[in-house]
């Protein structure tokens, strides 16, 4: 009896963990990212998705001032219009930010952008 009664309990605790954890609970936030006010600036609305970013201190500087990732933002109709790339400077260190999506920039200076 004691051994299905320590089986119940650790089942019912590994389902309410899954459960938390799927709802995100154990989550801390998403860490504000240094160029996202820039980032907000350029959109139309302020919901979007970011992935794959990542810092390049390729030239040494810290903290860093290059970052690069991709991102998918709401048009003006609400829908999602699919991931672009993009890349943050602060080419000062003074927290100035600019932010470019690969769309605004002509392909042939592609290669010499960070992160590439």
């Amino acid at each position: 009896m004691n051994q299905i009664t320590l089986a119940i309990i650790l089942v019912g605790a590994t389902v309410t963990g899954a459960i938390l954890y799927s709802n995100g609970a154990f989550e801390t936030g998403p860490e504000e990212l240094p160029f996202e006010s820039a980032l907000q600036d350029k959109l139309v609305d302020p919901d979007y998705r970011m992935r794959n970013v990542r810092e390049d201190s390729g030239f040494g500087f810290d903290p860093p001032r290059f970052f690069c990732g991709e991102i998918n933002s709401k048009n003006r109709m609400g829908g999602f219009t699919g991931w672009q790339t993009f890349v943050a400077m602060d080419p000062h260190g003074k927290g100035n930010w600019q932010v470019t999506f690969e769309e605004e920039v002509p392909p042939s200076t592609l290669e010499n952008y960070p992160c590439r």
